[in-house]
């Protein structure tokens, strides 16, 4: 194959153009200009009050008479040195589907906060996750996952067929990553009884699920959480339609016991939804 110089000339013409007027039209940038942004000289003077007095005193102020003839800080780079979020529990079915999901994981453990997500096991598998249990890790993200009994056959029946193995598949991945091994990556599971009836002695069948998934799958995991299951939605429309509403209410009536009433979590937690509706309880 013969090269000919000829063939492209007009090719590096073309270049040529685009080198000079790229030179041409950022030849201010070249010279050291700088466009003037006035946005950040507006900034500068009404942030000037506040960032003196910081100065001076050491101290922050929440309000500035420089701006608008005095206003709110917030937006003007306040400190807020006191943080009263510790924790943040994030919920919803598959809150790691939500696009603001990873911004807001790696926000607030930037800001201290204690992460905790509901995850969904078979999410971890799902295409488009393949590094959602890297990145779980990574930011010491404490881990809380839907496991309603260690056998298959249960599992596919309460949730869909090929749940349990795909369930199986996450937290091996998990154990791969450390959680339920390092003690800074907790994993911990959780179980709900099925109809009316009320959860086993947590205790005992934690120690049930920590022998059988270690013995069948070589999985381990920190804590077995059972919870009572409450009659709304989906399950008290399935009590009411099989008449079994008032039976369960009578059976959650005669197991009360005062001993659970200061550790309820609709006492120290607020439930915000994904619109940034705020709740005192997530039932509601």
């Amino acid at each position: 194959m013969n090269f000919s110089f000829k063939k492209i000339i007009p090719h590096l013409l073309v270049l040529l153009t685009f080198v000079v007027a790229s030179l041409i039209y950022f030849s201010p940038v070249l010279q050291g200009k700088q466009i003037f942004q006035s946005d950040i000289m507006f900034y500068n003077g009404m942030a000037k009050q506040q960032n003196d007095f910081r100065t001076n005193t050491g101290e922050e102020t929440y309000w500035t008479n420089s701006a608008f003839g005095g206003m709110p800080k917030y937006l003007l780079g306040a400190k807020y040195p006191h943080n009263y979020i510790k924790k943040l529990d994030l919920t919803g079915g598959a809150p790691e589907m939500n696009p603001g999901f990873f911004t807001l994981v790696k926000q607030a453990r930037a800001a201290g906060v204690h992460v905790i997500d509901r995850c969904n096991l078979t999410v971890l598998l799902e295409d488009g996750f393949a590094e959602l249990a890297t990145f779980l890790a990574e930011n010491q993200v404490e881990i809380v996952a839907s496991m309603p009994c260690y056998l298959e056959e249960n599992v596919d029946a309460q949730r869909g067929k090929g749940v349990f193995s795909k369930s199986i598949q996450g937290l091996k991945l998990l154990n791969q990553h450390g959680y339920g091994v390092d003690e800074q990556l907790q994993l911990n599971l959780v179980y709900n009884p099925q109809g009316i009836s009320l959860p086993p002695l947590q205790a005992q069948l934690e120690l049930d699920y920590k022998k059988q998934l270690k013995q069948q799958f070589d999985i381990s995991f920190n804590h077995l959480y059972t919870i009572t299951n409450m009659p709304i939605s989906r399950f008290g429309a399935v009590l009411l339609a099989q008449g079994e509403y008032h039976q369960y209410m009578e059976l959650l009536k005669n197991n009360f016991s005062s001993s659970n009433l200061e550790t309820l979590m609709c006492l120290s937690t607020v439930s915000v939804d994904w619109q940034g509706n705020i709740y005192d309880c997530d039932f509601n």
